[in-house]
């Protein structure tokens, strides 16, 4: 047999045995009682990068249920030199500095400062990962999903903490990384209307004031623009709103006021039917969403 052969595998055994000798136990390892120090003077730097595909949160997250995912990349690599052990067995020389003879470490994933008003989970949230050399780096993939409820603040950006932690790996010493990602609740128009009466006796000549009241049930601060449909546009009868326009904030109530003003008419018994529509808009970008209808009767009698 080839002398080099003999000496490699010689000081393979030795290797294997000393350092299975020095071993680190593990049950001792995790002990409280005894603490032990790296028995052989060196160990491995093991590395983390973290991105994320960020276009898909280019647009605000609609906060209705649905779902939307984020691709997760992570690398993961050594400072082992290449070659390192090249004569040793690769499930010997894994066993000998990682602990394992496939060469793999846990990479755990997990999320922090979750918000209230949403669901978000990571998956798989734990990675196997090839340990490689300091010339190249292993690759894995995983998903981040998120759904927001309507509680979600509408363009109130929040960061989510995405955490990786590799464990000690023998002589392969542990690392994490932690990265930001920008979560942005998009804005949903709700609204609530209440009136005193939707039928109103005037007698001639006299007027009324008819309150609307308009609660806010978005998540967002909302604009309420009322316009009357009044198809007759004669006297006797002139109507106004008072304010037409509003600004609501989340939760808020504010009133409309509907003036009526009669014209005194002799012997006049007349019913009208009006309609007031009220225009909901984002104030954040300006834009015109759907519509509340309003419908009330009026009668105007002496």
């Amino acid at each position: 047999m080839n002398k080099k052969i003999i000496v490699y595998l010689i000081l393979s055994m030795f290797l294997i045995t000393t350092i299975n000798a020095i071993g680190i136990n593990e049950d001792l390892k995790k002990s409280d009682e005894i603490k032990l120090i790296n028995p052989l003077p060196f160990g491995f730097n093991s590395y983390i990068e973290l991105n994320y595909d960020s276009s898909v949160l280019e647009e605000p997250i609609d906060p209705r249920g649905g779902v939307r995912n984020v691709d997760l990349n992570l690398k993961f690599w050594t400072d082992v030199p290449k070659d390192f052990l090249w004569f040793i067995p690769s499930f010997w020389r894994n066993q000998i500095l990682f602990g394992n003879q496939m060469g793999t470490a846990d990479i755990y994933l997990s999320l922090d400062n979750i918000p209230s008003w949403g669901t978000f989970s990571i998956a798989p949230s734990r990675l196997i990962m090839e340990i490689t050399d300091c010339d190249n780096k292993a690759e894995r993939w995983a998903t981040i999903q998120i759904s927001l409820n309507v509680n979600a603040p509408a363009y109130q950006t929040h960061n989510l903490i995405i955490n990786t932690d590799a464990d000690k790996e023998k002589f392969l010493n542990p690392t994490n990384e932690q990265i930001e990602m920008d979560i942005t609740p998009g804005w949903i128009h709700y609204i609530n209307v209440e009136i005193d009466n939707q039928w109103i006796e005037i007698l001639s000549g006299n007027s009324s004031n008819i309150t609307i009241q308009i609660t806010n049930n978005g998540n967002g601060l909302q604009m309420i623009e009322g316009i009357i449909h009044n198809p007759y546009n004669e006297p006797p009868m002139e109507l106004s709103l008072d304010p037409h326009i509003i600004f609501t904030h989340v939760n808020e109530s504010k009133n409309m006021t509907l003036e009526i003003q009669t014209t005194y008419q002799p012997y006049i018994n007349r019913k009208y039917t009006i309609e007031i529509e009220l225009y909901i808009w984002n104030p954040y970008t300006g834009i015109k969403y759907e519509s509340y209808y309003l419908t009330l009767g009026i009668h105007i009698h002496s």
